[in-house]
Parts: structure tokens; C-alpha cells; sequence
């Protein structure tokens, strides 16, 4: 469907009832509403439409049509009918009649002026506290209780090196993510989140970092990133930046200062310890602590004479987090990209920020066949990952940024990057300090995994999760690859469309828009630059493709990196059936914004070998039927018995060609008792109540 028939459609739904229309959230995403109005332009060869003034699908339905209640209320076993409601009502009042009030006057008066003279208290109270914030803080009072926005909203995660390059040297910048605003803002987006693009060597991609206060050379200045920050405002989309407070570069002025062993403040700022030595004077490490990359977690220093501990790579020391200075020194660095406008971290491996403090302690063994010692499979970490009082650690993170949001009048936010075969150990993070960890319970999929597999994958992880919060779904991400290659090219559309409608928020991994491969590397000089590519990174790293033309579109030169050329934007904007997977990606992230979906409940409908199914409602707002053919075979199915209702009207739908389904058009009414979907097939459909849906 072409976007001026999506835009008809929308105003057909939105047009249909106005009581309907005063309950829609509008919380989740940039507000349309708040932008200059735009043209339709094109940027970088790329012809994008005037997004502006689209709306999207509320469904022509009377929410006060009693079939329409009883069904809400089998949806809901905590809701009531408004008949029943009313009949309680008139029960109360009756009961009140037969019960006034005392017909004392002086004792009415009496309590009347005690009640009203408690609220003036109250009110004044309050007035005075809210006083003192202002004088204190300069705290808003509009900002007291703001939307957590991150709980509901997409968050579009971006490789600073391979997104577009501006400068003609190859390698991605944040000037070129500038050029490439007009895209992000097609996406609809919330929040865009930066990977680390610090000062570094870079011997692992941007990670290993010598000053968490620069911009990394080849990617710009300080100034760019100020103006990238506010043009982002501009448009509405807030910025998430990813850092990595575990480690730093072996060339970071810390560790240099640290090497010297001398009483010169830095002395600690790193793990050391003397290890031991035999008697024939070989030495060895103080525990069999391995690496995440493999080998020991040690390293011996011949200047300080002393071992250091890396989870990493050896060129990575760990830092001492439980030095005051070290802590001082990052709470220092938090306020300085907040001052520039900064609205959310990301930490990266926090779950390994603090190992144990006796540093003598040996990890248990695994006897595993096909595991070999030193490989890091070959130990459990107990002792270095998600340690019990690194929660209590990340209560001082939590304080200072409360305390920082109450000062600005923004709301920021503190988001955990955890990797962890357990849901339990992610979820405790929800309580300690962090506002969400990021969900990886989608990390596992793989291309046997069909509808059953799905369930049980996010079934598991959402009867873990707390009440009163929200997940943050991830598809793909640098170390785990992309989705796209571990499952299937042809799923790309509907894994997106699982992903947006499950409840909560979404990080999506650039290039997952248009369904982007994981490509394969070996160590070699790229840009007269060796990067290690020995783990994921060299998969999922590449250059964003934004057309055919040379490079992609990425860069007027040589890529810094090998490019995936099965797809690119400008081919999927130019698709005229309007369901390619980046038209796909727009509609959805305006589809998510109703009540059904950015705060209503889930129910599972069909689930199959294949098909994965489930409903959206919430009181109010219309109820969605979502289906999703994820599995190898064709399925035939009847969801009458899940979803109640015999019809549903079309809002969304992902067709293979030549399939029954590729008849289907978005708008019309499509029966369920018979639904058939072929593998990487979806529709997403307004349940009907009655025939008389147009009248």
C-alpha cells in the first residue's frame, strides 16, 4: 500500500469516532503535531514521504455497544460491565438515602470545617515543599512525574563507524548520521542510542576507550555531537549514548599513572594483585579466573610487577569500582554528557563491573567434552559476573541521576546492558538502581525455531518480569549478530512486527529495518588499521546499505569494512506494494502509539509448531488479533475460539507473493475461522464485533 493510501486509511479510522479518539496515548514516539511542517523531500537519492500529519489506525467501533463491553470483560477478569457498575451505584445511593447524615447541624459543621481546614493545610504544604525544590533544584513541576519513556518507546541503536560516512575517508561519522536525520525521523523512532564513540585505539571496535570526555578522531568533535544532539531534540527523538564503565584502553592515562605503583592517587584505580610465584621462580596468576575472549583474566605487567585482572581482552584492564575515586571519576563524566543533553546511558557489560573482592578464589571447573581449558566456557562465573553487591553499587548511580533529573527538569534515564543465560539474574536489576536492563530473551533464536519456540522463549521471560515494568525486546545486537542470519531473510517483517507489538519497549539494531546479513571477516589491516575480528563484531559491523550505487551509498570511498548488498533503503522505498520490511518498520512504530498497544494487556491466541499468535486490548481502545507465521510450514488456522469474533478488519499485512494472503489488502475484512500463512507471513487485524463495521 502506498503511503497516501495508508494516510486515507488512517483518517477512515480516525474519523470514526471521536469519543474513541480522545483516549489515544500519544505518549510513546515524537509528537507529529510539535514538528515544522515538511514537504515531501528527498535526501541522499532517497525519497521519503511527509510523515507529518500521518495518524494512525483507530478502528470505526462503539465502545458503548454491549457486545462490545462483555468481551472487554472476558479480556479482563478485573474489569466490570458499566451495567454492572451502574447497578452498584444505584445500590450505593439507595443505601445512602435510607442512611443520611445526621441531622445535627452544629455536628455537620463541625466536621465539614476540620475537613476543609485539613486540605488548606495540605495544599499549603505542598506549596511550600514545591517552593524549596524551585529555590534548591530549579525543579519543574511539568517534569514531576514525566512519562519514563524508555519503557514504551523504540530505541534505534546505531554503530557510529558504519552508519554514513561524511568525510570521505571510509569510516562512519556522526556529521553522517546528521545527513541521515530525514531517515531516522521516517522510521519514527523514539530515542536514538549511540554506540561507544569515545577517544580510543581501537583494537575492539570503540570499546577500549583512553578518555571518556572525547569524541574518537575520525568521528567528529564535540561540536558535532552538540549540534547532532540538538538537531535530534528538534525533531523530538531523544539520545541514548552506550558506555562502558568496566574497563578502559591499556593506553588510558589512568592505567599509565596506575602502572607506576607510586602514591600518586591512581595506585588503585585497577585491579592488581601480586599473584604467585613457585620455587623455581615461575609465576602465576591468583586465581584460574578466565577471559571473556579466552586465556587467563591475568596478565602480568613487568613495570608494576604485578598481575591485572580483564574480563576482556588483555589490552582492557578492569577498573576498581569500588575505589571512591574511580566512582567520583565516572559520576564525573555522567554529568558531562547529561550537560550536553545527553537523556539516557546505557551501560554496557554491567553485569561484570564488580568481580568478587577476594581475588584468590578459584571459579568452578566444567567438565564438558567439547570444552577446552582456558576457553571461557571452561569455568562458571561466580565470581566475576553479577555480584551481589554490585547492586548495591548501582544505588549511587541511581541517586545521582534522580538527583541530576530533579536539577534540569528532564527525566533520565539508566538502562543496563546484562548478558545472562538466567532471567533472574537480569530481572534483580529492575530493583537495584537501573531503570531496565535490556531484554535478550529473543538472543536465542535460531532457524528451527518456529511458534512454540517463541512462546516458550518469551513466555519464560514475562512470567519473570516484575508488575509495574516493562521489557525492552532486542532482535539483534553486536554480540550476538543479526537476527536476519540467524533465523532467515524472509522473517525480517514479522520478527519486527512480534517485536513492536509485545508489550513494553524496543532497542532496535540499525539495518534490522531493512533486514540487513551478518557478514564474515578474518583479522586483516582495513584503512591501515588492525582490528581484531575474532568474535561477533566482524558480523553484524557493516556499513549501512543505503542504495546500489557504489559503497552502498555509505561512502564516496573505500569502506572501511566489507558490505551486505542483498538489500539497501532506497530499493525497499521504492517497493509499490508498500511491504517491504523498512515500510513495514514505519507503519508499526505508529501502529504501537494506541492504547491497545503502548499500555493495554497480552493474550496468547493460536500458538503452533508455526504460528505464534496473541491479542492486544485495553479498556477503551480497540482489541488487535496479531498472527505470525514463524515456523517451515504453511498453517492453516481458526481463531475464532482465541479471539471471540469471526472477522477482523485489516491494519497491517506481510505477504509472499503468489500466496492466498497476498490478497488480502490492508483496510479489508479478512474472516478467521480459515486464516492461512505461509512461513515469514503476519497480519495484524481490529477484531469485529459485528457486520456493521462501515455503517
Amino acid at each position: 500500500m502506498s503511503d497516501p493510501e495508508f494516510e486515507s486509511l488512517m483518517r477512515e479510522y480516525r474519523s470514526a469516532s471521536s469519543g474513541a479518539a480522545s483516549t489515544r496515548s500519544s505518549s510513546s514516539g515524537p509528537d507529529p503535531s510539535s514538528a515544522a511542517p515538511r514537504k515531501r523531500w528527498v535526501n541522499n537519492g532517497i525519497r521519503y514521504p511527509d510523515t507529518t500529519n500521518i495518524d494512525v489506525p483507530l478502528p470505526d467501533l462503539d465502545f458503548n455497544d454491549p457486545n462490545f463491553l462483555e468481551l472487554l470483560k472476558e479480556y479482563d477478569n478485573d474489569s466490570d460491565s458499566s451495567e454492572e457498575r451502574e447497578k452498584e451505584l444505584a445500590s450505593l445511593r439507595a443505601q445512602a438515602n435510607l442512611k443520611p447524615l445526621v441531622s445535627q447541624g452544629a455536628a455537620y459543621f463541625v466536621v465539614v470545617a476540620f475537613v476543609g481546614l485539613f486540605v488548606l493545610v495540605i495544599n499549603w504544604y505542598n506549596a511550600k515543599q514545591l517552593e524549596r525544590l524551585k529555590e534548591e533544584f530549579g525543579f519543574d513541576e511539568k517534569s514531576a512525574s514525566p512519562e519514563l519513556w524508555w519503557r514504551r518507546g523504540v530505541i534505534y541503536h546505531i554503530y557510529v563507524r558504519s552508519y554514513q560516512d561524511s568525510t570521505a575517508d571510509g569510516i562512519g561519522d556522526i556529521n553522517g548520521i546528521r545527513q541521515r536525520l530525514d531517515h531516522i525521523s521516517y522510521l519514527g523512532v523514539d530515542a536514538v542510542m549511540l554506540s561507544c564513540f569515545y577517544d580510543s585505539p581501537f583494537e575492539d571496535f570503540g570499546r577500549d576507550v583512553t578518555d571518556f570526555k572525547a569524541i574518537y578522531s575520525k568521528y567528529g568533535t564535540l561540536t558535532d555531537f552538540d549540534k547532532l544532539v540538538q538537531e535530534l531534540h528538534d525533531r523530538g527523538i531523544k539520545v541514548v549514548i552506550e558506555l562502558i564503565p568496566n574497563h578502559t584502553s591499556q593506553k588510558h592515562r589512568w592505567f599509565r599513572l596506575s602502572q607506576l605503583r607510586s602514591n600518586n592517587g591512581y595506585e588503585n584505580y585497577y585491579i592488581w594483585h601480586n599473584g604467585f610465584t613457585l620455587p623455581n621462580g615461575t609465576k602465576l596468576p591468583p586465581n584460574n579466573w578466565v577471559s571473556r575472549y579466552g586465556g587467563s583474566a591475568w596478565t602480568y605487567d613487568d613495570q608494576r610487577q604485578q598481575y591485572y585482572y580483564h574480563y576482556y581482552d588483555r589490552s582492557m584492564p578492569d577498573l576498581n569500582h569500588r575505589n571512591p575515586s574511580v566512582r567520583k571519576e565516572f559520576l564525573e563524566i555522567f554529568r558531562f554528557w547529561f550537560d550536553r543533553g545527553v537523556d539516557a546511558l546505557t551501560i554496557g557489560s554491567g553485569h561484570v563491573i564488580y568481580e568478587s573482592d577476594d581475588l584468590e578464589l578459584d571459579e568452578p571447573l566444567v567438565e564438558q567434552a567439547d570444552v577446552v581449558s582456558g576457553d571461557y566456557r571452561s569455568v562458571t562465573h561466580i565470581y566475576t559476573e553479577h555480584q551481589p553487591d554490585l547492586h548495591d553499587f548501582l544505588g549511587t548511580w541511581r541517586e545521582f541521576i534522580e538527583t541530576y533529573s530533579l536539577k534540569s527538569g528532564r527525566k533520565l534515564g539508566l538502562l543496563m546492558d546484562v548478558v545472562s543465560d538466567s532471567a533472574t539474574d537480569t530481572i534483580k536489576y529492575y530493583f537495584t538502581g537501573a531503570d531496565a536492563p535490556l531484554c535478550y530473551a529473543l538472543m536465542n533464536i535460531h532457524a528451527d525455531c518456529g511458534g512454540r519456540c517463541f512462546h516458550e522463549m518469551i513466555d519464560d521471560w514475562m512470567t519473570h518480569l516484575p508488575e509495574e515494568h516493562e521489557s525492552i525486546w532486542m532482535l539483534s545486537s553486536p554480540d550476538f549478530g543479526r537476527v536476519t542470519s540467524r533465523k532467515g531473510p524472509v522473517y525480517q517483517s514479522v520478527l519486527n512486527i512480534l517485536v513492536m507489538l509485545l508489550p513494553g519497549g524496543v532497542v532496535s539494531y540499525y539495518g534490522d529495518e531493512i533486514g540487513m546479513l551478518d557478514i564474515q571477516l578474518s583479522d586483516e589491516k582495513h584503512l591501515g588499521q588492525t582490528i581484531k575480528l575474532d568474535r561477533n563484531f566482524d558480523r553484524s559491523h557493516c556499513p549501512m546499505q543505503w542504495s546500489s550505487r557504489i559503497n552502498a551509498g555509505f561512502s564516496s570511498a573505500v569502506s572501511w569494512s566489507a558490505l551486505d548488498s542483498v538489500t539497501d533503503v532506497e530499493s525497499q522505498m521504492n517497493d509499490e506494494r508498500g511491504i517491504s520490511p523498512v515500510q513495514v518498520f514505519h507503519r508499526l512504530t505508529r501502529l504501537r502509539r494506541e492504547r491497545s498497544f503502548s499500555v493495554g494487556q497480552m493474550q496468547y491466541a493460536v500458538v503452533n509448531d508455526n504460528v505464534l499468535s496473541f491479542m492486544r486490548y485495553s479498556k477503551d481502545s480497540a482489541p488487535y488479533l496479531i498472527a505470525l507465521n514463524l515456523g517451515s510450514s504453511e498453517s492453516t488456522d481458526d481463531y475464532t475460539l482465541s479471539a471471540g469474533v469471526s472477522q477482523g478488519k485489516v491494519v497491517l499485512v506481510v505477504s509472499q507473493q503468489g500466496s492466498s494472503l497476498s490478497a488480502v489488502k490492508e483496510g479489508s475484512l479478512v474472516d478467521l475461522t480459515q486464516l492461512t500463512l505461509r512461513p515469514g507471513e503476519g497480519l495484524v487485524t481490529v477484531l469485529m464485533f459485528s457486520n456493521d463495521f462501515n455503517q
